[in-house]
């Protein structure tokens, strides 16, 4: 599930959620310390799969309506 718009207190303005269709990686346990973060912690930090350092297991792609099946 996808959020968009401003949800400020006090905000009128559209904002809402909406399905999305996504790629989902399944990886091995993984803290996060082992992940090399290539943004600032205050930052949103991006996890790609170059940055995992643990096996993929399983790889999948969600319908439109956000369910997925692996």
């Amino acid at each position: 599930m996808e959020r968009y718009g401003d949800f400020m207190p006090g905000a009128n303005r559209e904002h809402g959620e909406r399905y999305v269709s996504r790629e989902l990686y399944v990886y091995e346990y993984t803290l996060p310390s082992q992940i090399t973060f290539t943004t600032p912690y205050w930052d949103a930090r991006e996890v790609t799969p170059d940055t995992m350092p643990t096996r993929l297991i399983a790889k999948t792609k969600s319908f439109r309506n956000g369910f997925y099946q692996i």
